[in-house]
């Protein structure tokens, strides 16, 4: 039984893709292994170190969003623990490739986990080995749902059966690129419902201007936000920018899982 230490943004909440992917990663290692999970901002208390001291741990998994900091911190925990190995979970590809560079020599991961061929080719030119990260979601919860159910959850969440529902899952930000989802609130027999991420403060501005535009806003977490996904006719995700979500956005896979088009 090997001792497994993860680092993320764990908060208890999984209201947002990079916990639930820590949140898993840390469930199916426990099942075989000894596994301890923190908050990365642990790292700032005494306590910590303490714990982390008698724990001892075989491998350390930061699934964390590489940076300059990141980087660091994986080599901190390597020159106290020097058995452990450390495993970088690249979710999104990282920032300031070039500036980051130059310091990778002297503080690479021992592998980092990737999405994609092209995080893997910047990766690997870093000097630090790879493998293939597989995301996944629950098919026993989001899952395609018959006519009849479908309706009961239209009207479940008193949308009218007649409409061409649009959903969006996510944060509201300016990276999210929400305002061309109002071209669609325009379109008569169409209904566009977002439901906001309560991880981060939405942009009051945007938010705004999608509520003025005739999206319905549900700002609120749903235990059951499969029942979303299940009742609504397409799923439409406008991201265009690295930074704003992992480079295999669950929500996407979570429609895919429910048969709703995205």
């Amino acid at each position: 039984m090997l001792k497994i230490l993860i680092l993320s943004n764990k908060n208890g909440s999984l209201a947002e893709g990079q916990k639930n992917v820590a949140f898993n990663v840390f469930k199916i290692l426990a099942l075989c292994h000894e596994v301890i999970h923190f908050n990365a901002k642990s790292v700032f208390s005494k306590d910590f170190w303490v714990k982390l001291q008698s724990f001892n741990p075989d491998f350390i998994y930061l699934i964390l969003r590489p940076n300059l900091r990141v980087f660091l911190l994986g080599k901190i925990l390597k020159l106290k623990f020097k058995q452990s190995k450390i495993i970088l979970v690249v979710l999104q590809p990282p920032s300031n490739h070039i500036f980051l560079k130059l310091f990778i020599p002297f503080l690479k991961a021992d592998l980092a986990l990737v999405l994609s061929e092209k995080t893997e080719k910047l990766i690997k030119s870093f000097g630090i080995n790879t493998k293939y990260f597989r995301l996944g979601v629950d098919i026993l919860k989001f899952k395609p749902v018959s006519w009849e159910e479908k309706i009961k959850l239209r009207h479940k969440y008193n949308i009218e059966l007649n409409k061409f529902v649009v959903l969006h899952v996510g944060h509201v930000t300016k990276g999210r690129n929400l305002l061309p989802l109002l071209d669609l609130c325009g379109c008569n027999g169409v209904e566009v419902i977002i439901v906001v991420s309560s991880m981060f403060p939405p942009n009051t501005k945007i938010l705004n201007k999608l509520k003025d535009g005739g999206c319905r806003i549900l700002n609120e977490f749903f235990d059951s936000i499969e029942e979303l996904y299940q009742l609504s006719d397409a799923y439409v995700f406008l991201v265009d920018k690295p930074s704003s979500a992992i480079e295999m956005p669950l929500s996407i896979l979570e429609a895919m899982a429910c048969n709703t088009p995205v």
